[in-house]
């Protein structure tokens, strides 16, 4: 499996080249992790890159989505109470497995210590519990666990709103691009005018994409 990659996408429906767009940055030999939102919320684990541009296609031409496509990366999903009150779904993702950090505060069972998905759910779950938003369980995971780079996407069944949070630490950077009814936005290791030890926060507003962008410092400590 080579380097890890977290792609985010939002993008108003008809935004079909947007797609394109995106899995162009991925590695057609590697498998994929890829959940989309809109009105529901679609996981496809280990598909194909063929695979996943027929669901993106397919749901983009119906209707708006928010989308994180992820490729060699530890990823855990799961439902949580938001800090806002919210009962939301999250899909979480690392760059890279949790260091030690994240085993002493997540504290998962001794049997599911080495697995780097149950430790990733053990760290979000202390996280959120104690009261983390999930722009700052981003930053967490990027930040004091090691994971050099996370992305989140949330989907509040409620509000039927989705969102992208993604982080760096100094490890990786977060690139960005506009591109007419949608937005994209992708972790890497390297790349020139992109994003060092910052958060970005991804959705769509009335069929406009926007991306937000905050220092990884104010997130952790404001």
């Amino acid at each position: 499996m080579g380097p890890g990659r977290l792609v985010a996408l939002v993008a108003a429906q008809g935004a079909l080249d947007s797609v394109a767009e995106a899995l162009r940055l991925l590695d057609p030999k590697e498998s994929l992790l890829v959940l989309v939102s809109g009105a529901d919320r679609v996981v496809a684990t280990g598909v194909s890159l063929s695979e996943a541009r027929g669901i993106l296609l397919g749901r983009v031409s119906r209707g708006g989505i928010t989308a994180i496509i992820a490729q060699g990366t530890v990823c855990s999903d799961s439902h949580f109470f938001l800090k806002n009150g919210e009962y939301s779904y999250l899909l979480v993702c690392s760059l890279h497995p949790l260091a030690r950090q994240a085993i002493v505060t997540g504290q998962p069972p001794l049997p599911s210590r080495r697995s780097p998905e149950a430790v990733l759910y053990a760290y979000a779950t202390r996280l959120v519990r104690d009261g983390a938003s999930a722009e700052r369980l981003a930053a967490k995971i990027a930040y004091s666990a090691e994971g050099l780079g996370a992305g989140i996407l949330v989907w509040e069944k409620r509000r039927k709103r989705s969102r992208i949070f993604l982080a760096v630490s100094g490890g990786a950077r977060i690139c960005t691009r506009h591109l007419g009814l949608a937005a994209l936005a992708w972790l890497t290791r390297r790349g020139k005018g992109c994003l060092e030890r910052a958060v970005s926060w991804l959705e769509l507003v009335h069929r406009a994409p926007r991306i937000m962008i905050r220092e990884l410092e104010r997130v952790l400590y404001d």
